[in-house]
């Protein structure tokens, strides 16, 4: 017979595991958008076309002269790089 303090102390076990998932998956995303962010500020400022290996990702590129930023969003999270342009 499980007693009731048996029954809360699963629950917050659960609800821990959760949360750590989540938080795992949430600094997955970050990283993959950094890396991303990054690939794409750099190919652009080289001059060479965006990697196919960049997939699905959303990747804004913005060149203000002197500086490329590529803003990289994969789900909520997202990562600006700044990269400078070369000539």
């Amino acid at each position: 017979m499980v007693t009731l303090e048996a029954a809360l102390s699963l629950s917050g076990l659960v609800a821990v595991f959760v949360l750590m998932i989540g938080g795992i998956a949430m600094g997955a995303s970050y990283i993959a958008a950094i890396d991303a962010a990054g690939i794409a500020a750099r190919a652009h400022a080289i001059g060479e076309p965006l990697p196919t290996s960049l997939g699905d990702k959303d990747i804004r590129i913005n060149d203000d002269g002197a500086w490329i930023h590529a803003t990289a969003t994969i789900g909520r999270m997202h990562y600006t790089a700044h990269y400078p342009k070369e000539d």
